[in-house]
This record gives C-alpha cells, sequence and structure tokens, in this order.
C-alpha cells in the first residue's frame, strides 16, 4: 500500500507518524509547504519527498505564485509516487491543495487550530474549511472533544484515531528526583494559548508556600513570547529558579521529561494534548487546565489534577497538594500510566489507521 502524507515535515506528529507506518509496511511518501527543520533530516528514511527551498509567503502575489508551484509540484509526486491513497494532516492549505489536485482517495486529519481558529477568523476561511471537509472521501479527529467541534461544518461522520505515543520510549523513571527537590516542568510552544504566564504566576506562588524546599520550574519550547516570559521571570525574582531550554528534538522527550516531579500545562485551549499523556505514559503526575482535550485525555481526577483556566490560585493549590501529598502523587501516577495504555499506544492508534486504509481501498 501507498500513502502520500501531506503535512508539515518539522512537526513531531508527521515524523512520528510517517515512521511508524513505514514500520508496519507502509510506503510512505511526504509532501510538505514547510522547510525541515535544520538539525533532523528524519525524512531522508522516506523514498520520495517534497519540500520548498524557503518557506512560502502566507499572502498576497507571491502566495499565489507559490500555490500554483505547489500545485505543479504535488501533481508531478503523485504522477512520480502513485499513491493508493491522499492523506492530508491540517484541514486548511495541505488538504486545499490535496482537494483540488482531484485525487479521488483523499482523507483528512484535524489537528487542532484548524477547527477551532481557522474558521472563525473570517467568512472566507470557514468557506475553505467547509469545503475541504465536503470534498474529503473521509474525515479523521485525533480526539471526541474535536470531533464534535468538526460536526457543526459537516454532517459527515468523524473517526477517531488519537496521534498516541510509542510506549517503549515513554515509559516509568527509577531516577526521579526526591520530593524534596521537586521540577515542575512544561513542554510547550511559548505562545499565549499555552497559559504559560498563569504557569510562571502559579509557581511564584508554590514557591513562597515551600521555603524549605527546592523547587524548580523548566520550561521547554520556543515561541514569540520567550522575552515576554522571561521579563515576567525576572519581575517575580524567579531568575534563579525558572529555566527556560528552548526547543528540542522529540527524541530528547523522553529523557527531558524522566527529569520532572509534576507536569504542569495550563493551557486556554487544547483540543487533545500529547504533551500530557507522555507525561502520564512516564507515570509523571499532571496538573492541567479543563479545556475539551485534557478533560477527555486525563478523564478524571484520579489520573491528574485539573485547573479552572486562567486561575493562578487554583493552579498553585493543585500543584501545592501534589507535593503534600505522596500517596495522591502516587495513585495519581499509576491510574495515569495505566489509562494511558489502554487508549493512546501508538501501535493501537496506527493499527487502526492502517484499517481504516483498508476498509478505504475496498
Amino acid at each position: 500500500m501507498k500513502v502520500l502524507m501531506l503535512a508539515k515535515i518539522d512537526s513531531s506528529h508527521t515524523k512520528k507518524w510517517a515512521l511508524a507506518l513505514k514500520d508496519k509496511g507502509i510506503e510512505i511518501a511526504l509532501f510538505s509547504i514547510h522547510c525541515p527543520n535544520k538539525n533532523d533530516d528524519w525524512y531522508k528514511q522516506l523514498d520520495y519527498v517534497y519540500f520548498p527551498t524557503k518557506d512560502i509567503a502566507s499572502s498576497g502575489l507571491f502566495a499565489k505564485i507559490n500555490y500554483v508551484t505547489l500545485f505543479l509540484s504535488l501533481k508531478k509526486l503523485i504522477c512520480d509516487f502513485k499513491p493508493d491513497i491522499l492523506h492530508s494532516h491540517f484541514a486548511t492549505h495541505y488538504s486545499f491543495l490535496g482537494n483540488i489536485s482531484g485525487f479521488k482517495k483523499h482523507i483528512i486529519t484535524v489537528w487542532g487550530s484548524d477547527v477551532y481558529v481557522f474558521p472563525k477568523k473570517r467568512k472566507l476561511n470557514k468557506l475553505i474549511f467547509e469545503f475541504n471537509l465536503k470534498k474529503a472521501l473521509c474525515i479523521i479527529s485525533t480526539s471526541n472533544a474535536m470531533a464534535k467541534e468538526v460536526a457543526l461544518y459537516t454532517n459527515k461522520s468523524v473517526t477517531v484515531i488519537p496521534f498516541g505515543i510509542d510506549m517503549d520510549l515513554f515509559k516509568p523513571q527509577s531516577n526521579q528526583n526526591k520530593i524534596n527537590d521537586i521540577i515542575i516542568g512544561n513542554i510547550k510552544s511559548l505562545e499565549p494559548i499555552y497559559g504559560i504566564d498563569i504557569l510562571i504566576k502559579a509557581f511564584e506562588s508554590v514557591k513562597r508556600r515551600f521555603p524549605e524546599k527546592n523547587i524548580k520550574l523548566v520550561i521547554v519550547g520556543r515561541g514569540s513570547k520567550l522575552k515576554e516570559y522571561q521579563t515576567l521571570v525576572s519581575n517575580l525574582h524567579l531568575s534563579e529558579h525558572v529555566f527556560f531550554k528552548g526547543s528540542i528534538l522529540p527524541e530528547d522527550v523522553p529523557s527531558i521529561l524522566k527529569t520532572f516531579n509534576i507536569f504542569a500545562c495550563l493551557s486556554r485551549n487544547e483540543s487533545f494534548g500529547v504533551s500530557v499523556i507522555e507525561a502520564m505514559a512516564c507515570k509523571i503526575p499532571v496538573v492541567v487546565s479543563k479545556t475539551p482535550g485534557f478533560l477527555e485525555v486525563v478523564d478524571s481526577e484520579t489520573n491528574g489534577l485539573f485547573v479552572e483556566i486562567d486561575n493562578i490560585d487554583d493552579a498553585a493549590n493543585k500543584i501545592s497538594s501534589l507535593i503534600l501529598d505522596e500517596e495522591q502523587m502516587m495513585t495519581i501516577k499509576n491510574n495515569a500510566f495505566q489509562r494511558v495504555n489502554e487508549l493512546y499506544n501508538l501501535k493501537d492508534n496506527i493499527n487502526k489507521q492502517i484499517e481504516l486504509y483498508h476498509t478505504i481501498l475496498k
């Protein structure tokens, strides 16, 4: 079976999904309108790959010219690779290119902002989004919460297949820090939607409550708000206790997770939450905001603790409760691991995707 993926080449999800399918014997080609990460050439494991020499313009005349070039490049790749299925990841530009290519067996996986943000920006975006859903042979969502949002724009049924995680890579660690040396961690882009500012302010409150403990906050990721968050840390006199690690490669995530004692993710909106299930698989207790994606993933406070969105005091209280109660922490760790193993094991998710491919071909 041959599958041509239309997806961001520099996304960890694209890399994970493409290589997992390849390991199952599926021939994978990749078409990306984004440039790859200079520090990661994973795509060289694929026989057919296309990406532009530089990122395309997002608007204006040059954008129109670039999209014509992209369309012709996609048609050529389809001609050379001869796929059985065209699988677009992201129901905006990638899906639009897939639809106008004329390829019949074209399916779409929605990711998050393409559903929650893109169609709400302007009327044209909504029309494009609805067109992409209408033309797709099959629609896939990574979560039930997002599937319900997609249903607002189409009458088609939506199949739920989580991205899943490799349980052989994300597994419990035996060398985590002792309770008097606590690292609270977060792995997210440094953008307003992910509530890093709330986490920093909540951390300041936690530090004041436990002056006898060595508590640190480690923030992994890059984004437009780095300087703003660094200034916030400085103003709160936390520079010796908060560490910005920048972006890391996907394969380095398990090693950074094993240094955390608590994983805190206080996003203002989430459609799924892969980083949270990665932490849960490593038996790291999670404190998460009450967004649709996190409510679905964590499910109940036996698997993790929930925080009201934008509520600094609530976040500080929940993090503090874990520090104070080791028994609660242990219970949450074990329950969370069991939940991830049952629902979000990458091997099971990949098998479900391949079954869907076979159904489409029949």
